[in-house]
């Protein structure tokens, strides 16, 4: 979560952060001078590494730990103010701080990398997410999709209209409170195709002469659908429930019934 700030900043903040923090660490050693002694040169110099290699990569990193290295070098490692090195102690305490200090610096590339390729991820997801919720609003059917638990996580406009349910007012509650339906003959529940879907992971075709029950009361005759929704391992995620009024269908099936009628009773035994 760190690293999240890193790209908001331009390559030369990060680079110039870098030098900064060498410098104040410096400052700061020398003024703790007296309590830190010169046993531990580099002591506030991983600090300044580290920060500066969060704040901008590898490459700032790497920046720092150069100069740390050589302030600690020239400044506090005995003879001071000398380019000179005396002693096995403070080689090894050089090589030491520079190994440390390049994993760190790869360490924290890692990490912005990471967050980098997170972000990515996340902003084509969303644009994917947008996308889809477009398409499903602009499409003359209602729509409705609900996540693994049945409850609506999405409504079109139409699906509001038949449904007498607002997005807001629908969002969260399970399907069956929303999409009530009945048979048109006996008036029983019909199973919602959407449990089937889940449960099955196919899709799911609504039993005929069902009527939906809006929830001012009113009655649409609708015919509808179920797709399950997978996610990248094939698991079943969610539902996608499309359904739309066929009440002008219906009513000119039932007028062709009513003139089959007709003309059978017509055709009788004269």
């Amino acid at each position: 979560m760190l690293t999240l700030m890193t790209p908001n900043f331009s390559k030369t903040a990060r680079y110039a952060f870098a030098i900064l923090a060498v410098i104040l660490a410096s400052i700061l050693r020398e003024a703790l001078a007296p309590v830190l002694g010169k046993g531990v040169p580099f002591i506030l110099f991983y600090p300044a590494v580290a920060l500066a290699a969060w704040f901008g990569g590898f490459w700032p990193g790497l920046l720092s730990t150069v100069l740390s290295g050589f302030f600690a070098w020239y400044v506090f490692i005995p003879p001071e103010l000398s380019i000179m090195l005396f002693g096995p102690t403070a080689v090894g305490q050089i090589i030491v701080f520079f190994l440390s200090s390049v994993f760190i610096c790869l360490l924290a590339e890692s990490l912005h990398q990471e967050t980098r390729r997170a972000q990515t991820a996340e902003l084509r997801e969303r644009e994917q997410r947008e996308h889809l919720r477009v398409t499903l609003s602009s499409i003359g059917d209602a729509v409705i999709a609900t996540d693994a638990r049945s409850r609506v996580t999405f409504m079109n406009h139409v699906a509001e209209s038949l449904t007498g349910w607002t997005y807001e007012e629908a969002s969260g509650k399970t399907l069956d409170e929303v999409f009530h339906i009945v048979n048109e003959q006996t008036r029983q529940p019909v199973q919602n195709p959407a449990v089937g879907a889940l449960e099955q992971g196919v899709i799911v075709a609504l039993a005929n002469r069902s009527v939906l029950i809006a929830k001012d009361g009113r009655e649409v005759p609708i015919d509808d659908s179920a797709a399950p929704i997978h996610d990248d391992i094939g698991r079943v995620v969610g539902v996608v429930l499309v359904f739309r009024d066929i009440t002008e269908r219906r009513r000119a099936e039932n007028a062709l019934s009513t003139l089959a009628a007709i003309v059978q009773s017509s055709e009788g035994p004269s």
